[in-house]
């Protein structure tokens, strides 16, 4: 066990990110929040981060699909794609080396929670 956590932890904090490749970006992490919030920090708080930063994707995919009225919602969409599947990625990564990754939009609100 490297920094103290065990392999389960790092599972469950990595299935908070990498929920978003299942289909279940927003209600897994909450699920993963809710049932180990009390138990293990370092599990609460890779889900809070990832929940928080699904959660706003996907307000951000709602109004980009408001804007495609405008047209301007067509080169939002792809953009948020692409920064969603890095930014999970790289959670990802950083979260199997034992860290507490905060997503670089969202990371901040979601330590307020």
């Amino acid at each position: 066990m490297e920094n103290g956590l065990s392999t389960e932890s790092k599972l469950l904090a990595i299935a908070s990110h990498a929920a978003l490749f299942v289909g279940g970006g927003v209600i897994v992490p909450l699920v993963i929040y809710l049932l180990i919030s009390k138990e293990n920090y370092y599990v609460r708080e890779n889900a809070k981060q990832a929940f928080v930063s699904q959660g706003l994707f996907y307000i951000s995919y709602a109004i980009s699909g408001i804007l495609c009225i405008l047209l301007i919602g067509f080169l939002m969409l792809p953009i948020l794609g692409i920064m969603q599947i890095v930014f999970t990625i790289i959670a990802i990564i950083k979260t199997w080396d034992g860290q507490v990754y905060a997503y670089p939009i969202t990371g901040a609100w979601a330590d307020k929670l």
